[in-house]
């Protein structure tokens, strides 16, 4: 969320820039751009150019997938079941 907010921020710097005066308006910006370079945005600042972590690894999302899967193939039985009665 905290990501997401100060992305909208420099959007909205940049799309009402005729509000603020030049000065105004080039100070945000550079304050923006160091920020955003320093990942001063970011939710875990640490992690800045690493990998994401492989979902496989935890169990407990491992879990997870598998419920989901198994929900999926709850529905799709029914729905194959619908679909040959209608087509019949």
């Amino acid at each position: 969320m905290k990501e997401q907010r100060a992305m909208i921020h420099g959007q909205s710097v940049r799309n009402h820039h005729y509000v603020l005066s030049k000065k105004s308006f080039e100070a945000r910006r550079e304050q923006l751009i160091s920020s955003y370079e320093s990942g001063a945005y970011l939710k875990n600042p640490d992690s800045k150019g690493q990998p994401p972590a492989n979902p496989l690894s935890d169990p407990s999302a491992m879990d997870g997938m598998m419920g989901m899967m198994k929900n999926n193939m709850a529905m799709i039985i029914p729905n194959t079941l619908i679909m040959s009665w209608i087509n019949a």
